[in-house]
């Protein structure tokens, strides 16, 4: 029996300048550079990642009070 591929979405993104300067600066300090779809789908990866564990954490995010 076969495994079944996850259904891939396409969707089309437009970025402000500043933001598509960002992505294609990250792009280039990978060691091998992805496609900008492969870069976009990381960097969405790692912020949700990122988001899911804050909230699960909140404490461990919040800034020491001086």
């Amino acid at each position: 029996m076969r495994r079944q591929e996850p259904p891939n979405h396409a969707i089309q993104v437009r970025l402000v300048d500043p933001l598509f300067r960002a992505l294609e600066d990250w792009r280039r300090r990978q060691p091998q550079i992805p496609y900008r779809s492969r870069a976009i789908r990381e960097l969405l990866s790692r912020a949700l990642e990122a988001e899911q564990r804050r909230r699960r954490h909140p404490m461990d995010e919040a800034p020491n009070p001086a």
